[in-house]
């Protein structure tokens, strides 16, 4: 579903891409100001993927004024091609070797006001609105709204020409010019498990040949800064692309590794297998994949020489709870929800009068965690025999218990919103355990859901109309045990009043909250938000969503103050479903 929307969005936005470009070249003499005669510059055309509109870059005209200077260099950096040399035609001699493109990427608001200002030493400061940055490990990351950029540019004439002398790393890139120039790929690694991959996306230059050399050589590089300590990956240290280039043909990629990947035995062999199946499966173009190290053919047992990228299908991510039912609670008695008729659980759960909320079941659809009415004690059972339920121990006083989710690990997380506690009840049964989590700002932890896969979690910081939505990474110990919760990072600073959130997929959220003034409703956002859909409607005094993998064919489901049940359909909106609260899918 995910990847259907990326493909709509991109072909919308080629289509009125390359109607403005067509008449940005048409009037560029009139809207660059110029000291002098205008000629046309040089021009490469930079032909993104899929048959997209074309990145023109133009070389400086003659007689160019400092402000037309520094915005043609600007607008320059989104062609990618030979190293931005168009941009570099921009800078003296000393500058063209002093400026590395790759360090930083920031993002501006096209659609806002841009300035560039002559200040009294001559130089240019250009001044807009900032909306994100990619880093030198191509993760991109928001920041508050109404953040300013502000970026200085120090200019001198050489053969009579103003070029710029001086000024920071790193490319400026608008929004649309963003969208054009980038691709959002995952790299895959490996949970602590060894059984899942995990998606870590990256943005890539889209237009520049070799997608799947970029993406491999990538993935050997490692987990990005967001997800270091909380992912694994199977190739041995040292290993690196034998030849820099993994060649596709007839829909066959074959990746040429070094002799440091022969040190892996079957069993890593196949992760190593799986992570690269899942990074290259992105490319429609690949179909099968053969893996070599130092010439010779890197398989085992059971598995082709030109493995098809189906092959790993054990190892994803979002496998877990495809057979998922809908738990909810109608009655004050927990049960399924199945074809819109409500069938209460076998032993005390599903029985009248019990007054247990908040239910929980593992992505094995093995164990349930249940909370009392007051949310004040938990009771954790096995729900294919849940004759009775053994209440576990919580530290504290007047504890106030968030909804609780489970890991593949079978690893129980919630919080205890009295103290903004994150809490964890291991799998071995010992006891509830605090979780370090640094100070954040919006308040106490008000709700916590951990990543099927274990590996991220999502955090509710504060409660009301000033909460945020952040995420971070599960770091683990080296005896195998949760030690702290880490990189945590705010995924849409400009969302508030965040009354529940749920996992949609291994890299999907779906949070309910309010955005740029908007009323408050579900939204759709990947892990780094970049992409954010806003397309389901507001619901009335919505308070929880549950959410299951798209492939599944699960619906969305919410529930509301007054205790009815809704399930969203993209045609239809908001279906009733009956009375009902705390829905919840496995996980």
């Amino acid at each position: 579903m995910r990847a259907d929307l990326r493909r709509s969005v991109a072909v919308r936005c080629w289509r009125v891409l390359s109607v403005v470009l067509l008449l940005a070249l048409t009037a560029a003499c009139a809207t660059i100001p110029t000291a002098g005669p205008v000629r046309q510059g040089r021009v490469l055309d930079q032909g993104p993927p899929e048959g997209g509109p074309k990145i023109v870059a133009q070389s400086p005209a003659d007689g160019a004024s400092p402000e037309a200077i520094v915005s043609g260099f600007v607008q320059s950096g989104a062609d990618f091609r030979d190293e931005h040399a168009f941009a570099r035609e921009y800078l003296t001699g000393a500058a063209r070797g002093e400026w590395d493109p790759g360090t930083r990427t920031t993002i501006y608001d096209k659609g806002a006001d841009v300035f560039y200002e002559r200040q009294a030493d001559g130089s240019i400061v250009m001044t807009a609105t900032e909306v994100a940055h990619i880093d030198e490990d191509g993760r991109y990351e928001r920041v508050p709204p109404e953040t300013v950029l502000k970026r200085t540019f120090s200019l001198t004439k050489v053969s009579g020409q103003w070029r710029i002398a001086r000024t920071d790393d790193g490319l400026l890139l608008s929004t649309t010019d963003r969208d054009v120039s980038y691709r959002q790929f995952n790299m895959y690694f490996l949970a602590p498990s060894k059984t899942t991959v995990v998606p870590d996306p990256v943005l890539l230059p889209a237009a520049l040949p070799g997608l799947a050399t970029k993406l491999v050589t990538r993935l050997l590089q490692g987990p990005t800064s967001a997800l270091q300590g909380a992912v694994e990956t199977a190739f041995p240290q040292g290993t690196k692309l034998e030849v820099a280039s993994v060649p596709v043909r007839g829909g066959l990629a074959t990746v040429d590794l070094n002799d440091a990947a022969l040190q892996a035995d079957p069993s890593t062999r196949n992760r190593m297998s799986a992570q690269i199946a899942y990074t290259l499966r992105q490319l429609p173009e690949v179909r099968r994949v053969r893996i070599r190290a130092a010439g010779n053919d890197l398989v085992t047992s059971g598995v082709p020489r030109e493995q098809p990228v189906s092959t790993w299908g054990s190892y994803n991510p979002d496998i877990l709870g495809q057979s998922a039912s809908l738990y909810v609670v109608r009655d004050s008695r927990v049960g399924q929800l199945v074809n819109r008729r409500f069938e209460p659980l076998l032993g005390p759960v599903g029985l009248p009068g019990r007054g247990y909320r908040q239910p929980a079941v593992s992505p094995d659809a093995q164990r349930i965690a249940v909370t009392d009415a007051n949310r004040g004690a938990l009771f954790v059972g096995r729900l294919s025999q849940v004759t009775s339920l053994d209440p576990v121990p919580v530290p504290g006083t007047d504890v106030s218990l968030s909804p609780a989710s489970w890991d593949e690990n079978s690893d129980l997380w919630l919080v205890d919103r009295t103290s903004g506690r994150l809490l964890l009840y291991p799998r071995d049964g010992k006891g509830v355990v605090p979780v370090p989590v640094p100070r954040l700002e919006g308040g106490l932890l008000s709700a916590a859901r951990v990543a099927r896969d274990g590996t991220r979690i999502a955090l509710v910081a504060g409660r009301g109309p000033t909460s945020r939505l952040y995420l971070g990474a599960v770091l683990h110990s080296p005896s195998g045990g949760v030690q702290e919760i880490d990189a945590l990072r705010e995924v849409l600073p400009d969302l508030r009043g965040i009354s529940d959130v749920s996992w949609l997929d291994a890299d999907t959220l779906v949070a309910v909250g309010v955005r740029r003034g908007d009323v408050a409703r579900p939204l759709q956002t990947d892990t780094d938000g970049l992409e954010v859909d806003a397309d389901i409607q507001p619901l009335k005094d919505l308070v929880s969503v549950a959410a299951a993998p798209a492939g599944t064919k699960r619906p969305l489901v919410a529930a509301t103050a007054a205790g009815q049940l809704h399930q969203w359909d993209a045609s239809l909106g908001w279906l009733p479903l009956g009375l009902g609260r705390d829905p919840a899918y496995p996980g």
